[in-house]
């Protein structure tokens, strides 16, 4: 009988541990969801002294994602990048496919909100290796959002493109709308980034039966005008014209700032028509302007005087031209847009040119290249601006990696 104690004892002491262990790890989940996190970590870090944790990597996984969530909510990023490297390299040792693809999604998602694209993106390539053994529809949405997303950010159109249509494919099976609105407007814009204008076309039209029956009619009309551009980028003014007028047109209402847009694209449309259409031409540019005042869009009231202006020297006589140009030289100020005055200045050159007025055509020169001037220095100071945030970015990545070959260091000493 004293012999079988004997046996049965080691037994019983490890299952016992692994009670008490498993209770231990309860109240700490328990701690992390409530926000107790204090508590938590510290219930976490006294699990060490388990025998029963070593080589329990599906344990040390989850002690490590629980630890690197705590400290990704209190923004102590190093802190949780250490973590994750950590559940990351346990998780791999499971084989399962599913604590892996946790653990890297986080990876990437770090770096994604960093804006450190390029990284955030081999993350996600490595989570949509392990897509084929962890067949979950969180997943399969998730990951086709995020690597598409990124793609794009990359300026990888054709990737981004791909993953938007297996987001689609997968939000359509799973019937969840958000992902569905995301993939087709995620797949019409990388289309009109490599310039394939009419199959953008295509999927933002099959974006309208949706936000027709979820009722958004803003949304709608968004994308009224999204098309109305396409078509104006494939020079087919009259359809264009149809989708601004869908718009102006609609019995819902319309939001003040895209119903502004509206007649300024429509009537910069019609100016190329010709002058045939200046009664629509002035009007909708009056209703621009009215707008915009009421918005106090100084930018947009400048810009609607300036596509007047347009018309009138294109299709008025000389005298109103000279007159209308003279009072849209006199609305600028040193508020107004450098890249609009330059336009003004450029209309007054080849105005005064044509009528051989080289006095005026030199005074609006001189104008030109003084403002000229101002947009090569802001041009130059967004350059250098754009250097130093880079080199910040750099900075920020190298820390970031740093922090996760620091987590794969301290995993490897427990494999």
């Amino acid at each position: 009988m004293a012999s079988l104690f004997i046996l049965i004892s080691p037994l019983y002491s490890q299952s016992k541990e692994e009670k008490d262990f498993n209770r231990e790890l309860n109240i700490a989940r328990t701690k992390a969801k409530n926000g107790d996190s204090q508590q938590a970590i510290t219930m976490l870090d006294s699990l060490k002294g388990f025998e029963c944790l070593k080589k329990q990597y599906a344990h040390l996984t989850e002690i490590q994602l629980l630890k690197a969530n705590i400290y990704g909510r209190q923004n102590a990023e190093e802190k949780a990048l250490f973590h994750y490297a950590q559940a990351f390299e346990f998780a791999k040792e499971t084989k399962d496919p599913i604590l892996q693809l946790d653990a890297v999604m986080h990876l990437g998602e770090a770096f994604y909100s960093q804006k450190l694209y390029q990284s955030a993106y081999d993350y996600f390539k490595i989570g949509d290796s392990l897509l084929f053994w962890a067949n979950k529809s969180k997943y399969r949405k998730q990951l086709n959002s995020k690597l598409a997303n990124t793609a794009y950010h990359l300026k990888n159109y054709n990737d981004a493109r791909y993953y938007y249509s297996e987001l689609l494919k997968y939000s359509v099976q799973y019937q969840d709308l958000n992902y569905e609105l995301e993939a087709r407007n995620g797949i019409a814009d990388s289309y009109a980034k490599r310039k394939e204008f009419q199959s953008a076309i295509q999927f933002k039209l099959s974006l309208i039966p949706i936000y027709k029956r979820l009722q958004q009619p803003t949304k709608k009309q968004a994308v009224y005008i999204q098309i109305a551009k396409f078509y104006m980028d494939v020079h087919d003014a009259d359809r264009a014209m149809d989708y601004c007028y869908l718009i102006l047109n609609d019995n819902q209402p319309v939001d003040a700032l895209l119903h502004m847009k509206t007649h300024i694209l429509l009537a910069s449309i019609q100016i190329e028509k010709g002058a045939l259409y200046e009664t629509q031409i002035m009007s909708n540019l009056d209703k621009a302007a009215s707008i915009a005042t009421k918005l106090k869009r100084k930018d947009k009231v400048l810009e609607a005087a300036y596509l007047k202006n347009q018309f009138i020297v294109k299709y008025k006589s000389k005298k109103l031209a000279k007159k209308s140009l003279d009072s849209l030289v006199a609305l600028l100020d040193k508020e107004s847009d450098i890249e609009l005055q330059i336009k003004i200045y450029q209309l007054g050159i080849d105005f005064y040119k044509k009528q051989h007025n080289y006095k005026k055509q030199a005074e609006y020169y001189e104008l030109y290249l003084i403002q000229k001037d101002e947009s090569e220095k802001l041009i130059r100071r967004k350059a250098e601006n754009k250097r130093w945030q880079l080199k910040m970015i750099q900075q920020n990545e190298l820390r970031m990696q740093c922090a996760i070959q620091k987590g794969i260091l301290r995993a490897s000493e427990c494999l």
